[in-house]
């Protein structure tokens, strides 16, 4: 069996995104908040431009929760590309990879468990799944434009 170019793409990257994930889980708290720091300075750079719009603890708050979200959002679409590429059934795979993407918030918050200074929640689990259901979306549009351009007339 002749495996396309893109399921293997899409697999090496739902990985990639599952193991950034994993490791940003293990990081203790001081060192995940060193980070998610980084660039809040900088999105307070471009955002407040010194005029002091929203505090440094909001928009800290803001990067975190979208760094969540994001993550997910790439896992979801890559895993959905995954399924999608190696059998063509669209919602059932929008299933598949949303359940799978679900599951790996579940495992990724209780990761936080066993790090220094992190916790479990279950916002975060919603946000996650929420995330991933966009990127998931995301490819769901992307394969509806692509087989409607390649349909014949």
């Amino acid at each position: 069996m002749k495996v396309k170019f893109i399921t293997i793409a899409s697999l090496v990257l739902t990985l990639c995104f599952a193991v950034s994930i994993f490791v940003f889980s293990g990081q203790s708290a001081d060192v995940s908040k060193a980070h998610s720091t980084v660039i809040t300075e900088r999105v307070d750079e471009i955002v407040n431009q010194g005029e002091g719009k929203y505090s440094f603890g909001q928009l800290h708050h803001f990067v975190r929760k979208s760094a969540h979200f994001l993550e997910f959002m790439g896992l979801g679409l890559f895993a959905f590309l995954t399924v999608e590429s190696w059998r063509p059934k669209l919602w059932r795979n929008a299933a598949r990879a949303q359940i799978f993407a679900a599951c790996y918030a579940v495992s990724d918050e209780l990761h936080q468990l066993y790090s220094a200074g992190r916790s479990c929640e279950i916002r975060d689990m919603l946000l996650d799944s929420a995330g991933a259901a966009i990127g998931i979306l995301i490819a769901i549009a992307c394969c509806l434009i692509i087989r409607s351009i390649k349909k014949p007339e």
